[in-house]
């Protein structure tokens, strides 16, 4: 399992790019 923390981390990365998106599009939405 030498790969999986690195995978961890590029997911984890890519949920944090997700949840700002995300937030950035309600953002959006509400103005």
């Amino acid at each position: 399992m030498a790969g999986h923390s690195k995978w961890a981390n590029i997911k984890h990365r890519k949920g944090r790019q997700d949840a700002k998106r995300e937030r950035f599009s309600l953002f959006l939405l509400e103005n």
